[in-house]
């Protein structure tokens, strides 16, 4: 997979609302793993989630809007 591609799973994806964070089919989840001072929703533009991928893996939020290369896996 080349940098520029974005991959898209919309049964992870964790979403904010009212400052509460919900797996995209509404329901709550029970693990977090939020970077310091995360979630912020700087500027209120901040409602999805991402990886961050330094030394401590932690997990930030950032732009819906952001095309970011992901990974995800499914038992099937």
């Amino acid at each position: 997979m080349n940098s520029n591609t974005s991959v898209h799973s919309d049964e992870y994806q964790l979403i904010q609302k009212e400052k509460f964070w919900f797996w995209i089919d509404g329901t709550t989840f029970k693990y977090e793993n939020w970077c310091e001072g995360q979630p912020d929703d700087y500027h209120g533009a901040q409602d999805c989630s991402l990886m961050n991928f330094a030394a401590n893996k932690c997990w930030d939020d950032g732009s819906c809007e952001a095309a970011l290369p992901s990974v995800c896996a499914k038992k099937i």
